[in-house]
């Protein structure tokens, strides 16, 4: 809790509430307990392992350079667990470029979209992660791990014409 309170930069008495609910949604787990001066110290885990975050979890009205914080942070967190888990997956042979299905498929493209196109192609996309999951099993076959990110990117930012239509 110490670590999480350091990180987010908030009191522990506020992270405590929040951390009950997660422990209660199933969503992290405690994984050790350590006694110190007459506390314990947990040590927690993040359990679920799919998730989409909705946009309106950065809209914060009045505040909306917090979302954009919000956005970062979880960005970020979000991405070093990807790096993290290719980099154990790789070390520990479950990935191996000379086994089929057991390859990595990483790809970077700028794509030049309108902004319906953008939309059009995040609905494409929700729809074939929708379809995947319903080829998921719960028994054999091989785990495998997808994220995606799909983004407007700052580079030759398409400037909003006055009047524009939507």
């Amino acid at each position: 809790m110490a670590d999480i309170a350091r990180v987010t930069r908030e009191p522990m008495s506020k992270l405590y509430h929040h951390v009950d609910v997660l422990l209660d949604a199933g969503l992290i787990q405690v994984v050790r307990r350590l006694k110190k001066r007459g506390t314990e110290e947990r040590f927690l885990r993040a359990v679920a392992k799919d998730f989409s975050v909705d946009d309106a979890l950065f809209l914060f009205g009045a505040q909306a350079d917090q979302g954009i914080d919000a956005l970062l942070e979880v960005s970020t967190t979000m991405l070093h667990s990807v790096a993290d888990e290719i980099v154990t997956a790789a070390r520990g042979g479950a990935i191996d470029p000379r086994k089929p299905g057991r390859r990595v498929f990483l790809e970077q493209q700028e794509l030049r979209l309108s902004e319906r196109a953008f939309e059009q192609m995040c609905a494409r996309l929700d729809q074939w992660i929708d379809e995947a999951k319903e080829n998921t099993t719960t028994r054999g076959g091989r785990v495998y791990r997808f994220a995606t990110v799909f983004f407007p990117s700052a580079r030759n930012p398409v400037p909003e014409r006055k009047g524009r239509r939507r």
